[in-house]
């Protein structure tokens, strides 16, 4: 294992709590040190916001080259479709 300095810097600034530990660092705890303060939490980072997910790759419809006959009358007969004073539904 490799012992970063700020391992030894944190071993050494608990070495009154945990004595054991820091002989095992070589760090000498003095009998009477007193005991250390907890560290102030550092700013957190900016939060990153994710970048929008791009629209989905659709592939482009096919063309065909076929001509195709589109058939634009309605499906509804010409009685229904004209409705006369005579059959027009009253608001009675």
């Amino acid at each position: 294992t490799q012992v970063t300095p700020e391992l030894t810097k944190t071993v050494e600034r608990l070495a009154a709590l945990l004595p054991k530990v820091a002989t095992v660092f070589g760090v000498t705890a003095v009998a009477g040190a007193p005991t250390p303060k907890p560290l102030r939490p550092s700013k957190p980072a900016a939060k990153k916001i994710p970048p929008k997910p791009a629209a989905p790759n659709v592939p482009a419809p096919s063309v065909s080259t076929e001509t195709v006959s589109v058939d634009t009358t309605p499906d509804v007969p010409a009685e229904e479709s004209v409705a006369s004073p005579d059959t027009a539904p009253s608001a009675d």
